[in-house]
């Protein structure tokens, strides 16, 4: 398939070698823009996991200083913190070119479509966004409440990148999936539910261990009574998924949405498993890095279920 055509416009009836180029169009392709796009969701998901890595591995602060990473230097390698925390700055360059990428394809794609224009651009805002917060967080030393923003913000830019990689095929009626009524409500008593748990889980978050700095100030609330609260969202989520399971078999639903249900319910129990395993544990790093990359991952199956699937392949 072509990924890019460049179509030139040559007046008729002029010798060959007196022609001149009087116009060029150049178009996209939907599999190129569904590859940028893909890799933009990618990039989006990971650095989630590299700026999990910075606060995990106590180097919040190795950069004190935004944009800068300190007084003296821009860039600044010198200390196993430093390297950490302005490998995921640079990162974010990674972030910002596929996503700028993402954009420019989606001005020029054929045939031109305005919600992944909007879409897109929602994207290159939200990059905006994140890049303002991370320098909050480093500016106010680790803020709890800056971090949470962070992380949800995270979130909800994948949330963005989902919805755009969907629609980037054949154009769904809707944004979100349908189905039959008995089971569309539930389903979006699970994304509810799934949200809550997530903001509740960035609570238990700000109120541990593994601040990205050891005096990084921390929310002043009981770890085992935001624990308690987190744990009670997240059992309400599993318990609705399972009743969405239960309505879709009694309802003989389609497969696609069956495994998107089957998917959830593992993500949800696996990422509860990881949390009570942690908490157990007295919350060692090696578990707290694979709960924030389940974290990621029950989203992801939470978007799969909830948003509207791409109906097919443009011609």
């Amino acid at each position: 398939m072509t990924v890019a055509t460049c179509e030139r416009g040559i007046p008729d009836g002029r010798p060959a070698h007196r022609r001149r180029t009087v116009g060029r169009v150049i178009t996209v392709s939907q599999k190129a823009f569904r590859t940028v796009v893909g890799t933009a969701l990618g990039s989006l998901s990971v650095i989630i996991f590299t700026g999990a890595l910075v606060r995990l591995t106590g180097s919040g602060l190795g950069c004190a200083d935004w944009p800068r990473c300190n007084a003296s230097k821009f860039v600044d390698v010198s200390t196993g913190h430093t390297l950490i925390e302005q490998a995921n700055r640079m990162f974010t360059g990674v972030v910002s070119i596929s996503v700028m990428a993402a954009v420019l394809l989606a001005h020029i794609r054929k045939p031109h479509r305005k919600d992944l224009v909007l879409l897109a651009w929602g994207l290159v805002f939200g990059v905006v966004a994140q890049i303002v917060i991370g320098g909050i967080v480093v500016l106010t030393g680790l803020n709890p409440y800056a971090n949470m923003g962070h992380f949800l913000v995270s979130l909800l830019l994948v949330t963005n990148a989902f919805v755009l990689f969907r629609r980037s095929g054949d154009v769904p009626s809707t944004y979100l999936r349908v189905s039959h009524p008995e089971i569309s409500t539930p389903i979006r008593l699970v994304a509810f539910s799934a949200m809550l748990a997530l903001v509740t889980g960035t609570v238990v978050t700000a109120s541990g261990p593994h601040a990205g700095d050891e005096k990084a100030i921390r929310l002043g609330f009981a770890l085992v009574s935001v624990a308690r609260i987190h744990s009670i969202a997240v059992l309400i989520t599993i318990g609705l998924i399972i009743l969405v399971a239960m309505k879709a078999k009694s309802l003989s639903a389609d497969s696609p949405l069956v495994d998107a249900v089957q998917a959830l319910l593992l993500a949800a129990v696996f990422q509860a498993a990881i949390g009570y395993a942690q908490y157990f544990t007295g919350v060692p790093v090696a578990l707290v890095a694979v709960h924030i990359v389940g974290a990621t991952t029950l989203w992801f199956a939470v978007c799969n279920l909830v948003i509207a699937p791409s109906v097919g392949t443009e011609s």
